[in-house]
C-alpha cells in the first residue's frame, strides 16, 4: 500500500540544511580539541594531586583506621543486669491469654493430632 504525501508532513525536510564553510568547520574543531585538551589536563592534573595526597596520608588515614577498629574491638561490653536481659517474656504479663496461663500439661487427643487418618 502505497502512502501519499500529505500536508501534515513538517516543511523542515523540504529546507536545504545550510552547509557551514571550511573555515567554519576548521575553526569548530580547533575549537572543540582545545576544549578537550583543557578538560584532559585538569582531569590530570586532579588524578596527580590526588596520587599525591594519598601517597602522604594513606598511612595516617590506615593507622586511625586501625586503631579505631581495635578499640572496637577490644571495649568491654556493658554488663546487663537480670532487669535489662533480653527475653521472649512479655513485659505485660498481666496481658497473657487463657490457654497460655493454664497449668495443664498439653494433651494430644485425636482432634489435635496432624496428618492421621482415622479408621
Amino acid at each position: 500500500m502505497r502512502v501519499e504525501p500529505s500536508s501534515t508532513h513538517s516543511p523542515r525536510f523540504n529546507r536545504p540544511v545550510a552547509v557551514p564553510s571550511t573555515e567554519e568547520l576548521r575553526s569548530q574543531a580547533l575549537n572543540a580539541s582545545w576544549q578537550r585538551d583543557r578538560r584532559v589536563a585538569r582531569r590530570r592534573l586532579a588524578w596527580r594531586w590526588a596520587w599525591w595526597y594519598a601517597r602522604q596520608y594513606a598511612w595516617i588515614l590506615a593507622l586511625l583506621t586501625a586503631l579505631l577498629a581495635a578499640v572496637w574491638h577490644w571495649w568491654p561490653a556493658p554488663r546487663s543486669t537480670s532487669a535489662q536481659t533480653l527475653s521472649s517474656v512479655p513485659m505485660n504479663p498481666g496481658a497473657r491469654t487463657e490457654q497460655a496461663a493454664s497449668d495443664e500439661p498439653l494433651t494430644l487427643t485425636s482432634e489435635k493430632r496432624l496428618h492421621t487418618k482415622e479408621p
